[in-house]
């Protein structure tokens, strides 16, 4: 069994990559991306905020993004239904509705399995 070199032998960014307990957070993806591609933080910054905002839009207008490998976004609607009241037990109209939906594609959701 492999187990995580020592804090002081690796790089903070990789570290904290390797702690499952403490969730990468935006400064994080944006410092291991630089890191990797060595772009400046700051380029990668409005690189990561293009990405964010163009899958957002296109998603928003009812568009597919498909990322061959990693997933799809897409717009998902629920039709309007009859439900109940959680205190009262009546029942009582529920509107219609869009969310967003994530689909894994089999390559990421291969990697997630092991």
């Amino acid at each position: 069994m492999q187990t995580a070199p020592e804090p002081e032998a690796v790089p903070a960014i990789i570290f904290k990559v390797l702690q499952p307990e403490s969730p990468m957070n935006r400064q994080d993806l944006i410092d291991a991306i630089a890191a990797q591609t060595e772009i400046s933080r700051a380029m990668t910054g409005r690189l990561l905020d293009a990405l964010i905002q163009i899958i957002q839009s296109e998603v928003a207008r009812g568009g597919v993004v498909k990322l061959n490998g990693f997933g799809t976004f897409e717009k998902t609607s629920a039709a309007a239904r009859t439900g109940r009241h959680p205190l009262t037990g009546y029942p009582m109209k529920i509107s219609s509705s869009c969310k967003p939906k994530f689909t894994p594609g089999a390559a990421f959701k291969e990697l997630v399995k092991d």
